[in-house]
């Protein structure tokens, strides 16, 4: 069974981290280290997470109660509750999963004199060009934040510049992780001050607690091999569990009735450190490599489901969706073939009330997907992708379904 998702870190690095929470470092070297290896133009700002960066901005920034937050319509709830812990109140903007953008129109329907800030979520290691985006809200008085959690490219991109805020995560399941971690490229160096004054007031995460997260996950990184996944699969069926279940209890990070509390901290020496050297170790090649095995993918699948953003000049795949009609079903048959697809994610839409993101959530699929995949199970996935998708396809009486032809893309 080919896990859906493994982590981006090998033993020798989480060895490093774990010798790191053993050894005094000195945590503001460290850390200036980090920001100054992120960019030359002293934007670079180190912290615990995407959502601590994120509340680190509306402190400083200090809108009104009652000012409305533009948010992208699909982003994990958890950056709904930072907006609303804050008085503030989220507005999802619906959009195409396909393009993984909205039209201006739609943010502009949903803008008020009440807003104050479009937050806009990159999905799935798509890059969206923002220079509309950026020269609508530019005229209309609304900060830009960009939401990178997902797409991080290497050294080569560290955000849009015309985004007051570029979010950057490498939390357990994010390109390059440290097991948790962030860094914002926050371009206003008043409002980057600001951010350290407030920061400065707060707790340190303690190693303690890093090296335990470091144990937990070099446990997960194995369980997450072939054989042993395979045997917990199966060890699902055996005793009735949600495969699904596990997995996202074993990965869950901030408890969501604790979140304020675990994200107001500075990072800790450790998590510093390991995050320093991860960055170090950042190819861009590397996601090079992942973007055409993604590509691939794409046209081994053809026609037969549609893959979201594959439109994208840029994209590095870091997990790989489809839409496809039943997807019940295809999970089914994927699983039986050793490929463990889900529909279960902490991505969703912020609200019932997005018709176009509730019908394609509906659809939405994740495949298995890792750089090291062989070209045989690449295929092999393809094959049966399209293979339902011909079973389900609608037919005149008496004629035959054809698998559609893989396109060139």
């Amino acid at each position: 069974m080919l896990a859906r998702k493994r982590f981006e870190i090998d033993l020798p690095d989480l060895l490093r981290g774990m010798v790191g929470c053993c050894h005094p470092l000195d945590r503001i070297a460290v850390r200036s280290e980090v920001e100054e290896q992120w960019s030359d133009d002293d934007h670079g700002f180190a912290c615990l997470s995407v959502r601590t960066a994120l509340d680190l901005y509306l402190s400083s920034r200090a809108f009104p109660p009652g000012s409305e937050i533009l948010m992208s319509g699909a982003n994990i709830p958890d950056m709904a509750r930072v907006v609303v812990a804050h008085d503030l109140i989220p507005v999802p903007v619906d959009f195409d999963l396909l393009t993984l953008t909205p039209t201006i129109d739609a943010i502009e329907s949903c803008r008020t004199d009440q807003s104050r800030a479009l937050i806009f979520a990159h999905l799935f290691g798509g890059i969206v060009p923002l220079d509309s985006i950026g020269q609508y809200c530019s005229s209309h008085g609304l900060d830009l934040v960009e939401d990178c959690a997902q797409a991080y490219l290497g050294p080569e991109f560290t955000g849009h510049s015309n985004a007051q805020l570029s979010l950057f995560s490498f939390g357990p399941i994010k390109s390059a992780t440290a097991l948790a971690g962030a860094i914002a490229s926050v371009r206003d160096a008043e409002l980057r001050a600001h951010m350290r004054t407030v920061e400065s007031q707060w707790p340190v995460a303690n190693n303690t607690e890093y090296f335990a997260r470091l144990m937990k996950y070099t446990g997960l990184s194995l369980l997450t091999r072939d054989l042993p996944y395979s045997l917990l699969s199966a060890g699902a069926r055996v005793l009735n569990g949600d495969l699904d279940q596990w997995v996202g209890q074993a990965a869950r990070s901030f408890p969501p009735d604790q979140l304020m509390n675990h994200l107001r901290r500075q990072p800790g020496g450790a998590l510093l450190s390991l995050l320093l050297a991860r960055q170090r170790d950042a190819t861009a090649q590397y996601y090079r490599d992942r973007a055409a095995l993604g590509r691939t993918l794409a046209t081994a699948i053809g026609h037969a489901a549609e893959v979201p953003g594959h439109g994208l000049q840029r994209h590095s795949f870091w997990v790989f969706p489809i839409l496809c009609p039943r997807p019940v079903e295809l999970i089914r048959s994927l699983r039986a073939a050793g490929f463990d697809a889900t529909q279960r994610a902490t991505l969703a839409p912020l609200s019932a009330d997005l018709p176009q993101l509730e019908a394609a959530f509906q659809r939405l699929i994740y495949l298995p997907f890792d750089r090291k995949f062989p070209a045989q199970a690449i295929e092999r996935m393809g094959r049966i992708i399209r293979e339902h998708a011909a079973s389900h396809a609608p037919s005149a009486p008496g004629k035959t379904v054809k698998t559609a032809p893989a396109p060139n893309r």
